[in-house]
């Protein structure tokens, strides 16, 4: 099969691999340093994963300009090609740190109805997050983090129906208008790490009435706006293992807060909100 993922420049000819295993949890690798290339299912042929990430990672993470500019070489650009929906079993699509220039994460991306894990962090996509990932009910991990805020959502209605949705991080994203955000996310059952770090939140929302966090156990939402009540944290912390706040302006609830959180084994406040 031929398959045309990317439309446009790509800055290096990045070789792809076809690696075919039994069974999606023993995919033998031809390289064990990373996953990049094509993974195809074993009886029938068809791609079920798509690694094309960017093996950097963040180029913004480089001090040095050599490893910076290499990183960037090493992006793919362009424009997302609508053949790949064309893979009706494709199960894994990872685009993390590449350029997109931008652009809005295209919509059709919403009819790859077989995805159980989507990566586009740091891939530069802009405007408003298509309410229709949605209809990816299969999603477990879903990963639109580190776009400098200018991605965004008016609200997060759409999660609503993510019923297998483990991991979730918007960091980065604009969120200042979801007001919705707990009310939406304390919804998702299965949910164990939810990542909303610098997505300017308001943290003064109104608190559901039953906790259904039930999994979480990772809980990210440091650079928000700041929070002056307890209830909150209250109100989260019964089962959580790592907390992040950092950011948030909460110094003076200290003592409350290592009270009320007997099962945080990793709390991060950052230097910001140390008492002087």
């Amino acid at each position: 099969m031929s398959l045309s993922v990317v439309e446009g420049n790509v800055r290096r000819s990045r070789p792809v691999a076809l690696v075919v295993g039994d069974d999606l949890d023993s995919v033998v690798l031809p390289h064990a340093e990373a996953r990049v290339g094509v993974v195809c299912h074993s009886f029938n042929g068809h791609v079920v994963e798509l690694h094309l990430q960017n093996q950097y990672g963040d180029c913004n993470s480089f001090d040095d300009s050599y490893a910076h500019r290499a990183c960037e070489k090493n992006m793919l650009d362009g424009k997302i090609n609508p053949s790949l929906l064309n893979l009706e079993q494709l199960s894994y699509l990872d685009l993390s740190h590449n350029d997109f220039g931008w652009i809005q994460i295209p919509s059709f991306i919403s009819s790859l109805r077989t995805l159980r894990y989507l990566n586009l962090s740091g891939a530069r996509f802009g405007g408003l997050i298509p309410p229709g990932l949605g209809n990816l009910s299969d999603l477990r991990t879903l990963d639109l983090g580190g776009s400098s805020n200018i991605i965004r959502a008016e609200n997060v209605r759409w999660l609503s129906d993510l019923f297998f949705l483990q991991h979730l991080d918007l960091s980065s994203a604009n969120l200042s208008q979801a007001s919705d955000w707990l009310q939406v996310t304390n919804m998702l059952p299965s949910l164990v790490d939810l990542r909303l770090s610098d997505c300017n939140l308001d943290l003064s929302v109104s608190l559901p009435n039953m906790v259904n966090f039930t999994r979480l156990a990772a809980l990210d939402i440091s650079y928000n706006r700041p929070f002056r009540s307890p209830l909150l944290i209250n109100w989260l912390s019964s089962g959580l293992r790592f907390l992040n706040l950092g950011g948030c302006g909460i110094s003076g609830m200290l003592m409350y807060l290592f009270h009320s959180s007997e099962s945080v084994r990793n709390l991060d406040l950052n230097r910001e909100d140390k008492v002087t």
